[in-house]
């Protein structure tokens, strides 16, 4: 099949507008695009369709498919490198290979080679079997980032996903989304220290991405969309303890700053705010708090940004900002990046900012205090939802 040469990056597909030039074959191909209904991965990482082992079900007992890219043109690339949302159900004989899931990349499009080890990269393979490198893992069905380096110099790079099944159990396979390739410059900010230098740039207008880096790590990036911001200052912090609590929510170890000299604009601003999938792993598992909110993936978290006029309790705490102004941003894109995620939303006023799901119904501030939450179930199968809140500042819902 004849592939167009993508020459222009970063490459962000999202498969919402169709099969972006990807394309299945191979012996028994359960490849499918579209909306994952199955039972356990039934939805998409982002918007609502992705390419997945059947749409419906399991992939095929004897199956050995394959999902193809296009051609990439990264020859001028130093730091060229694949992320993406990954969701797998793969059966799993343990000391035995029986099904398994990989990727490949060639350079002509005939041979190809194993892209990436266990251990190399993030969430890259759990299996090595006398060197033969794949993924087999059941339930492994949350989405979640996966990023390896790729080969430098490749003007016609092709890579495609393998799935390969033995004859006897099924499950329900790979799914894949939000294909991201990028010459990677920076990695996440991590520390030590967890709050990171503040981080000025003096120069921050234009139409171009801004980034704001220290020790060569990246905190947050800004594209002031045709404005001028002025000085601009970002600071990562980074909460080390155990996942905290807030208005029945867990939220996020980490939150940052962006403070410009031009603090309320014309127009919004896109911010892109990064974080890492280990944090992300301890939010997803957070116990203790019955009642409190927490996301289900990466995917479902959203930012609450806090105003002060007083911009000195903007600073990386909670526990002061019983003044200003909440609000809850719920269509924040997530994008798979290094080692984690940045979440890209827009924003016109400058500000504190967190990450949490919005509570119950995915649109709620973290400075709602919730003294309870029911639900039950009505006569006519409606779930009826009752709450009261002991405070609300500017929240929305």
């Amino acid at each position: 099949m004849n592939s167009p040469i993508v020459t222009s990056f970063p490459y962000l597909q999202n498969f919402e507008t169709g099969e972006g030039n990807w394309y299945a074959s191979g012996v028994k191909s359960t490849w499918e695009y579209g909306k994952p209904v199955s039972p356990l991965i039934n939805r998409a990482a982002s918007g609502s369709k992705a390419w997945k082992t059947s749409l419906f079900g399991n992939y095929n007992d004897g199956e050995l498919s394959y999902l193809y890219s296009p051609c990439f043109d990264i020859s001028g690339m130093t730091g060229p490198t694949l992320s993406f949302s990954l969701a797998l159900d793969i059966e799993d004989c343990k000391a035995s290979l029986c099904d398994a899931a990989y990727m490949e990349y060639s350079a002509d499009g005939k041979n190809w080679l194993r892209l990436g080890a266990v251990g190399a990269g993030t969430n890259w393979y759990n299996k090595n079997y006398s060197g033969s490198q794949l993924w087999g893992i059941e339930s492994y069905t949350r989405w979640h980032v996966a990023t390896i380096p790729l080969p430098t110099g490749f003007s016609r790079l092709r890579l495609r996903f393998v799935m390969n099944s033995d004859a006897y159990v099924s499950r329900e396979g790979i799914a894949v989304d939000d294909i991201h390739i990028y010459d990677k410059q920076f990695g996440i900010y991590n520390g030590p220290p967890y709050t990171s230098a503040a981080i000025t740039q003096a120069v921050v207008n234009g139409n171009n991405w801004i980034d704001f880096t220290t020790g060569g790590k990246i905190v947050a990036s800004i594209n002031p969309s045709g404005q001028d911001l002025g000085s601009t200052t970002a600071q990562a912090f980074i909460h080390t303890g155990t996942i905290r609590t807030s208005s029945s929510q867990y939220y996020h170890n980490r939150n940052i700053t962006i403070k410009p000299t031009q603090t309320v604009l014309p127009d919004s601003a896109v911010i892109r705010f990064y974080f890492t999938d280990e944090e992300t792993e301890l939010l997803l598992n957070a116990a203790g708090c019955g009642l409190c909110a927490k996301p289900a993936s990466a995917y479902e978290l959203g930012v609450s940004k806090y105003d002060n006029t007083n911009k000195a309790l903007e600073n990386g705490s909670l526990a002061d900002n019983l003044g200003g102004d909440w609000t809850f941003i719920s269509n924040a894109i997530k994008v798979p990046y290094d080692n984690g995620y940045y979440a890209e939303f827009r924003a016109k006023d400058f500000s504190e900012f967190w990450l949490n799901n919005g509570g119950p119904n995915n649109n709620v501030a973290l400075p709602v205090e919730l003294v309870s939450f029911t639900a039950g179930k009505q006569t006519n199968n409606d779930v009826k939802i009752d709450w009261v809140t002991a405070s609300e500042i500017n929240s929305a819902y």
